[in-house]
């Protein structure tokens, strides 16, 4: 009888106390062809709001500061602020089987993707360390020649070619393949 009711009470116990979990579940295309995995990451890019190589800076909480160092989509200040729900200050934290893990110090290619006016990155996405996106990174190339450098970096390094110059010392300048007249 003792056996009886410790069982209940034990089932009863872990019933209540126990929080609903789920795994992150991703659709992934093989990527057995170099076609394949163009098309992988074109449809990326074209989905994502924001592509970019950034270093963590700082994370507090659920905000993860990215020092920006390259871009190819979206218009991105030099430090860049993502959510994550993956965090624990030992009181309290959160967990979500997709968020990305995010680690402080190291560098990742990024895509982006925003909700509610907030930029996120999920294991789901083609988001990788850096030293392993060697291959992304080629491709991203390729769909976007000269990947944007950080503005205030092409700045300080301005460096122009004269082309022409008419009679009225109109001249047409070309700076990293973005040409001015």
């Amino acid at each position: 009888m003792k056996l009886i009711v410790l069982t209940i009470l034990s089932a009863v116990f872990v019933l209540v106390c126990a929080q609903s979990t789920s795994a992150c579940q991703c659709r992934r295309e093989a990527l057995d062809t170099e076609e394949r995995f163009r098309v992988s990451v074109s449809k990326e890019f074209r989905a994502s709001d924001a592509v970019f190589i950034g270093e963590v800076i700082k994370q507090q909480r659920s905000q993860i500061k990215f020092k920006v160092e390259q871009v190819w989509k979206g218009r991105l200040s030099d430090n860049v602020v993502i959510t994550t729900h993956n965090w624990d200050d030992g009181d309290v934290g959160a967990i979500d089987s997709c968020a990305y893990p995010f680690a402080v110090g190291s560098k990742y290619l990024i895509y982006a993707r925003k909700s509610a006016d907030e930029l996120g990155a999920s294991k789901c996405s083609r988001t990788q360390l850096f030293e392993k996106a060697e291959r992304d990174i080629n491709e991203l190339e390729r769909l976007m020649p000269n990947g944007r450098q950080r503005e205030s970096k092409k700045l300080a390094s301005v460096s122009w070619n004269l082309y022409t110059r008419n009679l009225t010392s109109r001249c047409t300048c070309r700076l990293d393949s973005m040409a001015f007249k």
